[in-house]
């Protein structure tokens, strides 16, 4: 969007070529516009709203599209209604008033950008529409698949039959892609784009084979989008023969196939079907002690199936007798009272007494939607009901997410009996810092939660010793004996009914086997963030950024702030340390920082960049009109920096300004040939920028042709 490519024309080498001579008094070094503009404009009505216009290029050089204007006096003023590429020299005229007369100009435009002068004008009357009846009305078009849209209308009297027309434009150009013979008044169209907005106009055509102007307003449609494959997919094994694995959705997905391979490699084989909205599977069956590699597709209502997710995830089951998860709560249900369980054993927790979620605050883990917040209220908790796997007794890990005040006493999770009876097991904080509490000792970590920060805590027990870790990071360890009489529910937040502090606890995992130091770094270490960001190149709608690459980030999130706003979410963008804000609005600025995402978690912002797209570009100065022969003056004017083109506009005689032209930066001047004797011309410019801005008129100028 930042580079404007510039096309010379060759004319000149053609001419050495044939050695025209004869046009040795021509000076294509000045400023002389050297496109023509068409000749030979007719226009011609096909019925009650359609006019026909044709032209006659003069030259095979030169022009690579056409500006169609209409206007309804020969003197105008004209407005653009159209384009078309060359070598096409003609153009459908639309949604006409009846028995009107309409004139048409073309412009031609040069490869270049720069445009001729418009053509003479032609024009034509609309048919007057007697007896013709009046246009469908209640036109609709409505979505039904990626490639599929209907549309439907209410009867026009007396109609036989009607002419469906399409656009991918509100304003046309209309072609008939279909017929439908009276009653009926639907169309199925098909074979439509993925993704691609639609309009329709329904003409309605009479027994004397009069036609209708095209029902109005257009009515349009979206195709959906082409099938994208699920995002977000994890593997997670659960037990030595189970693997859960878990997805975000597709829009218009109405199933999912999964897919699992031994190597990343594969060959994949499809091993189920999960219908939508469900996003997750249980793979089962499988072999301890071995990893398996899935990749997923998404199928919409047409069968058709997308790309498979990228990449691929594995999980490896556990070995024999090697434990399962016990429990996994992500706390991603935003409302309500209930806390899903992920590991597919359904074991939901139940929000009471004031707990909460909190989509504001949450861990540092990539599309996180929540988390929740306990309040210091003892009845304020989420509660899991008894299973044997969450006592502790044997093999185990529990890890979690977790943000305090810094409060004297912070009771995380655990399992006590009623009244703030005896413990089962209780992480918390007290005065002496952080702790794993059991029924017969107590294992500290020799430190306190950081205050306001969202840490990430776990403790791993096997063979009678515990492992205390902070933020993926083993900070202590000692002997521990797992027994537990309590046996009750699993409580977060005020175990047994015990006073404490309020916080916030998120993406909580129990598992019955310890998970080595490798898991937990993976799982609780957040990544450096980008070491810089910068802008790189900027129009007067758009910035383009920059970053540092961290090792091992799979996306980036990018957020921005407007003027002295607060910096927000913005994107998240592809790996690939570049990223074009667009857009924007001239002379304004913007602050971004990015964040990386390893591992499904994401970094603390990189350094704020702050900068400013470029302002609206200054009027053209200098402006001066010089008569050089009877018919001929020269315009020429002082550049504007940040200039792509320049418009020149026109009055005849103190008559209104009209457009006659343009030129490419660095061009500052414009010939105007074959003008009126005895009159007087001036001259406006206006400067345009490489994101389509433009500047204010400039002052005028004058000329008078003797």
């Amino acid at each position: 969007m930042f580079i404007k490519h510039y096309v010379k024309p060759l004319f000149l080498a053609l001419v050495a070529l044939v050695g025209l001579n004869a046009c040795a008094e021509l000076d294509f070094g000045s400023t002389e516009q050297h496109i023509d503009p068409p000749t030979t404009v007719t226009a011609t009505a096909i019925s009650d709203s359609r006019i026909q216009v044709s032209w006659t290029t003069q030259s095979s050089m030169g022009a690579f599209k056409y500006y169609v204007q209409r206007a309804t006096s020969a003197a105008g003023p004209y407005t653009h209604i159209g384009s078309v590429l060359e070598p096409e020299t003609t153009f459908t005229a639309v949604n006409l008033a009846t028995a009107t007369t309409y004139f048409f100009r073309v412009v031609a435009v040069a490869t270049d950008g720069s445009e001729s002068v418009p053509s003479a004008p032609g024009s034509a009357t609309t048919f007057g529409g007697a007896g013709s009846g009046g246009a469908p009305t209640g036109v609709s078009a409505t979505a039904i698949s990626d490639t599929r849209i209907m549309v439907s209308w209410t009867a026009s009297p007396t109609a036989f039959k009607y002419y469906v027309q399409r656009s991918t434009s509100a304003v046309g150009a209309f072609v008939h892609v279909g017929s439908v013979l009276a009653p009926d008044t639907s169309f199925l169209d098909v074979g439509l784009t993925a993704g691609t907005t639609y309009y329709y106009q329904i003409v309605a055509v009479f027994p004397n084979n009069s036609e209708s102007g095209p029902s109005a307003p257009p009515a349009s449609a979206t195709t959906f989008g082409a099938i994208q494959p699920p995002t977000n997919v994890t593997a997670q094994a659960i037990s030595e023969d189970r693997i859960t694995i878990s997805w975000t959705g597709s829009a218009n997905a109405v199933k999912y196939y999964i897919y699992r391979a031994s190597s990343a490699a594969g060959p994949y084989a499809n091993i189920g079907t999960a219908l939508a909205p469900g996003s997750s599977y249980l793979d089962a069956n499988l072999t301890p002690s071995t990893t398996y590699w899935y990749q997923l597709t998404s199928v919409d209502v047409n069968d058709s199936e997308s790309s498979p997710s990228t990449p691929p995830v594995s999980a490896t089951t556990f070995g024999p007798g090697g434990g399962v998860f016990e429990g996994y709560w992500k706390f991603d249900e935003r409302t309500g009272s209930q806390a899903a369980d992920s590991s597919g054993l359904f074991r939901t927790g139940t929000l009471s007494g004031g707990a909460a979620f909190s989509i504001a605050d949450k861990a540092q883990i990539d599309d996180n939607r929540s988390a929740v917040a306990i309040t210091a209220a003892t009845s304020s908790v989420v509660t899991v009901g008894p299973a044997p796997g969450l006592n502790l007794t044997g093999s185990f890990t529990v890890s979690f997410w977790a943000k305090a005040a810094g409060g004297a006493q912070v009771r995380f999770l655990g399992m006590r009996a009623a009244g703030c009876g005896a413990p089962g097991w209780e992480i918390g904080q007290g005065g002496a810092g952080l702790y794993f509490q059991g029924e017969n000792e107590t294992v500290n970590f020799g430190q306190s939660l950081p205050a306001d920060t969202w840490t990430h805590l776990a403790a791993t027990h096997a063979g009678g010793v515990m492992r205390l870790f902070v933020n993926g990071a083993q900070v202590a360890m000692g002997a521990y004996t797992s027994t537990n009489s309590v046996q009750g529910s699993l409580e977060f937040g005020h175990p047994g009914g015990c006073p404490g502090d309020a916080f916030l606890i998120d993406e909580t995992q129990i598992l019955s086997r310890e998970l080595p130091p490798s898991e937990i770094a993976t799982a609780g270490t957040l990544p450096p963030p980008p070491a810089s960001i910068t802008v790189t190149a900027k129009t007067s709608v758009a910035l383009r950024l920059s970053w540092s690459l961290v090792p091992g980030a799979t996306s980036y999130i990018l957020s921005k702030g407007d003027g002295a706003g607060p910096i927000t979410f913005y994107t998240h963008v592809p790996n690939t340390g570049t990223y074009d804000v667009d857009h924007l609005t001239p002379g304004m600025t913007y602050s971004f920082h990015v964040r990386a995402v390893v591992n499904g978690l994401y970094s603390n912002p990189s350094p704020t960049v702050t900068d400013s797209t470029n302002g609206v570009l200054a009027a053209p100065t200098n402006v001066m009109a010089t008569t050089i022969s009877a018919d001929r003056i020269n315009v020429t004017w002082s550049g504007v920096t940040g200039a792509f083109k320049y418009y020149v506009f026109e009055s005849v005689n103190n008559g209104p300004f009209t457009f006659v032209g343009s030129v490419v930066d660095p061009q500052t001047s414009l010939l105007r040939a074959n003008l009126a004797a005895g009159s007087t011309f001036t001259y406006q410019i206006q400067a345009e920028d490489p994101g389509q801005q433009t500047s204010a008129m400039s002052a005028s100028a004058s000329a008078t042709t003797p």
